[in-house]
């Protein structure tokens, strides 16, 4: 489990250092354009609106694994008051990392909309 979350944010960091060196950001984050070879993204919003429809692409795929995983501890508990608390503590994961997954886009989109306001 945690080699694979360290998998996950050594592709990040790496990714990230990686497009740090050809993306420029401004000021004016609604207008901005970014220099990316994809013409489809062309502001700062845009790129991460991109970011979280990668992340929640890759996300559902892994929170309906674990969710399906968290399932099995609860059926092989057999009532085992540690094990039972063990898949009870598996399963409140799972949600609240459905939870920041799925709410990320939301704060993103409030975000957007705030500063979409503020600019004018």
């Amino acid at each position: 489990m945690r080699k694979l979350f360290y998998a996950i944010i050594f592709s990040a960091i790496t990714t990230a250092s990686f497009l740090k060196e050809k993306v420029v950001f401004a000021a004016d984050y609604t207008g901005t354009k970014l220099a990316s070879p994809t013409p489809a993204i062309g502001t700062l919003f845009d790129f991460i609106k991109a970011i979280l429809n990668i992340a929640i692409k890759i996300g559902i795929p892994v929170i309906t694994l674990f969710f399906i995983i968290t399932g099995f501890k609860f059926v092989s508990a057999s009532g085992d008051p540690t094990k039972l608390k063990e898949a009870r503590n598996m399963l409140l994961g799972t949600v609240i990392g459905t939870a920041v997954l799925l709410g990320s886009v939301v704060i993103a989109n409030i975000v957007q909309g705030t500063m979409t306001l503020i600019g004018g």
